[in-house]
């Protein structure tokens, strides 16, 4: 059984709960560790406690770089996945952009990202991966971060 845990504050005290109760910390992955990010303070906060979840064989998957190239949030996110790979947890690393959608009253609305046309589910390849190009010395980051890692963790 894999387990999938949306904590972004907290996170690790919830994953060390999972693992007293015998959950397996590679069978674990804590999604949204960063968003919320506003200061260099909280940064180090996350940061911080991203390296304990990895250190102890659990995954965390980021999903928050915001909508344009040249958003605050897109920057954080691509410091905090620079970060987390030259500490050396590239494989234990999910990467993904929410799709931006909820159901209201009974219908699909699309949120009001990206001028109004919301985030497609391409998200990930046409505008995350190029942000990512110069992180690590990896020659096929997207080979890990989008095949690798998911089909071991998924396995």
């Amino acid at each position: 059984m894999r387990i999938a845990l949306h904590a972004p504050k907290g996170t690790y005290g919830h994953v060390c709960s999972l693992i007293s109760a015998e959950a397996k910390p590679d069978r674990i992955f804590a999604a949204h560790i960063e968003t919320g990010i506003t200061s260099r303070d909280e940064y180090k906060k996350r940061m911080s406690e991203a390296a304990n979840i990895l250190a102890l064989g659990s995954y965390i998957q980021l999903a928050d770089f915001g909508c344009t190239m040249a958003s605050k949030k897109g920057a954080a996110g691509v410091s905090f996945v620079s970060e987390i790979i030259n500490r050396g947890y590239v494989n234990q690393l999910l990467i993904s952009a929410d799709s931006c959608w909820r159901w209201k009253n009974s219908e699909f609305v699309v949120k009001e990202y990206n001028h109004g046309k919301g985030k497609h589910y391409t998200c990930t390849i046409e505008y995350i991966l190029p942000l990512l190009e110069n992180v690590g010395n990896f020659m096929d980051l997207e080979q890990v971060l989008l095949c690798d890692n998911p089909k071991h963790f998924f396995a």
